[in-house]
């Protein structure tokens, strides 16, 4: 059986910062991909499903700028995975990263472009 999001294809890896960060292979419901995201998430940053348009919200709580990588050319940790199949492109990101505004006051968020 084939894993959508599995190792060998550099669909499971993404990085925070530069912290990298990878969900278990596997093929997964919308709910349970961001059950599985947030497990592996720190705390200041949370992914959330738009459940009424499929969309995934990742949302930036803390006070420092926070870049999610989902795809890098020259990073090695991202051997395995392409421009246009990694997770980021399978939750509906386009863009190979992105930066999510830190805050003292409310919460900022990037939110997919496509639809899970």
């Amino acid at each position: 059986m084939l894993n959508t999001f599995d190792e060998s294809y550099g669909t499971n890896i993404f990085k925070i910062d530069d912290k990298e960060l990878k969900i278990s292979s596997g093929n997964y419901s919308p709910e349970s991909l961001v059950t599985e995201m947030n497990r592996v998430i720190n705390v200041d940053i949370s992914c959330e499903l738009i459940s009424s348009c499929g969309k995934i919200l990742f949302k930036n709580k803390s006070s420092k700028d926070v870049s999610i990588t989902f795809f890098s050319e020259t990073d090695i940790a991202f051997t395995n995975a392409k421009v246009n199949n990694n997770l980021g492109w399978l939750l509906g990101f386009r863009k190979m990263s992105y930066t999510i505004p830190g805050t003292t006051t409310e919460t900022h968020s990037i939110e997919s472009e496509g639809v899970i």
